[in-house]
């Protein structure tokens, strides 16, 4: 029953320069690198969890996806994050990324990935 009582306290999208935001805006054509930030909660402690990131564009295809397992876990709120670096080919629309335990989603965020200079 490892990490069965695990959830998520929060999650935020940043770039790896985080600034305590979140952000709900990409623009592809900087191809940033995005950081999807996680905090864990009730994480079991002296364990270490194998966690998956999905990250899906607005057809519903998943076009990355980070398997990692989290270092030895030495605390209950345990922050964690997967990275994707996005690029002019990325596709324009609203994503999703997901971060799962076992087939679980603990944690789920939306956004837009669009031109930024384009809309301006």
């Amino acid at each position: 029953a490892r990490g069965t009582d695990v959830s998520a306290v929060s999650g935020r999208l940043t770039l790896a320069q985080d600034d305590g935001g979140n952000l709900g805006t990409i623009d592809r054509q900087s191809s940033p690198e995005m950081w999807y930030r996680v905090l864990l909660k009730d994480a079991p402690i002296g364990k270490s969890l194998p966690l998956v990131c999905e990250w899906t564009d607005p057809a519903g295809k998943v076009v990355h996806r980070n398997r990692y397992s989290t270092r030895q876990i030495d605390r209950a709120n345990w922050p964690t994050h997967a990275r994707y670096r996005f690029g002019p080919d990325s596709t324009a629309g609203t994503w999703t990324v997901k971060l799962l335990l076992d087939g679980r989603v603990l944690h789920s965020l939306t956004f837009e990935v669009t031109d930024v200079e384009a809309s301006k």
